[in-house]
């Protein structure tokens, strides 16, 4: 067996064994404060988890709308990074572009 041979057999299984196990980022919890404040110059559904702000993608965004009512809420939510970059619409013409997630409200 070449030496070429042996390295195969050892990284194949082990790229596939790291691409079948969870990375951790299909299903979080947390508490999240939305801000839904267009109107009086704050930001279009900016979610914040921790410290950290996201953007809620285009599904996420539309429930939220059914669900929230006024300017901010604090809710319990389940979330799943996209891996994509989401925009959030602020009312003195800026536009953040933050990670963006997809969310449920619990």
């Amino acid at each position: 067996m070449t030496i070429l041979q042996k390295l195969l057999w050892v990284l194949v299984p082990a790229a596939l064994l790291g691409a079948c196990m969870d990375d951790g980022e299909s299903d979080r919890q947390g508490i999240a404060t939305i801000d839904n404040n267009l109107a009086a110059d704050g930001c279009d559904l900016k979610i914040t988890i921790g410290a950290v702000d996201y953007a809620p993608d285009a599904t996420s965004r539309s429930a939220i709308r059914a669900q929230i009512h006024g300017a901010q809420v604090t809710v319990p939510v389940h979330y799943a990074p996209t891996g994509r970059t989401g925009q959030v619409e602020c009312g003195d013409l800026r536009v953040l572009d933050l990670p963006e997630i997809s969310v449920t409200i619990d």
